[in-house]
């Protein structure tokens, strides 16, 4: 029998979610995000454009943001003359220790990486459990990337100043006036050079200023790398600048 009046077969009733970051895998492979084999954070900077509110793409995208991995590596590690070793010792060959905040260092990196290639693009701050977007791709970071990589090592690059003369910074070079910057990896300035003759000759000189005879160690949980120095041209005539990449890759 046929009906002759209309009636309400099916409704849509409101059910409860959640506001949880993690992703799970399921049979198909999941939908976790892709992650790149190996992750360096070098000097390369990273911007991106989002709304006032930290979105993107649900209001207009008008502010300009910009991750200065330098600057980020600066702030993230210590340097100082490592205290276990004889006077003698530091006034010739001196040892330094460098302690790195590597899991900080990632961590930033990847949260840059992902606002600028708009992976959360659409979701609202009232979207989220934190009620800001920002908070919550830092929570899926720590949920679902940081389980998946492992760090890799430091490339140190070390630059040596003889003492009085003029070094990278145009300071005049002073004993255990260590400086990090990233003049550091940059080669002197060469008349009528293209630019495709300097790319290619900073790379050659960065790799001919990377330091190989250096402890390195990682603490227990992960979050910090320390490096042990020893200086192969004596403290007595010269001093050195330096600068670092960080690099992770996919566990």
């Amino acid at each position: 029998m046929k009906k002759s009046f209309i009636t309400k077969e099916y409704s849509q009733e409101a059910k409860a979610g959640t506001f949880s970051m993690l992703e799970k895998r399921n049979f198909f492979g999941g939908k976790i995000l892709e992650i790149d084999d190996i992750m360096n954070v070098n000097q390369n900077d990273i911007t991106w454009i989002e709304a006032s509110d930290n979105t993107q793409g649900v209001n207009i995208d008008n502010k300009t943001q910009t991750l200065n991995t330098s600057s980020l590596k600066g702030d993230e590690h210590t340097l100082r003359i490592y205290p276990k070793q004889s006077t003698s010792e530091i006034n010739q060959f001196t040892t330094w220790e460098l302690v790195i905040n590597i899991e900080n260092i990632i961590k930033s990196w990847i949260f840059a990486q992902l606002k600028k290639f708009k992976t959360f693009s659409g979701i609202r701050n009232d979207e989220t459990k934190s009620g800001e977007i920002d908070s919550a791709i830092k929570h899926y970071i720590e949920l679902n990337i940081i389980p998946r990589i492992e760090f890799a090592t430091v490339y140190l690059y070390i630059r040596y100043f003889r003492i009085g003369e003029i070094d990278n910074t145009t300071q005049v070079a002073l004993k255990f006036d260590t400086k990090y910057t990233e003049f550091t990896i940059i080669p002197p300035p060469k008349s009528g050079e293209t630019t495709e003759e300097l790319l290619l000759r900073s790379e050659i000189f960065k790799e001919s200023i990377q330091a190989t005879n250096f402890n390195l160690n990682v603490g227990v949980f992960g979050k910090q790398a320390t490096i042990l120095y020893k200086q192969t041209k004596t403290s007595e005539n010269y001093k050195f600048d330096y600068y670092f990449d960080v690099v992770y890759r996919k566990a």
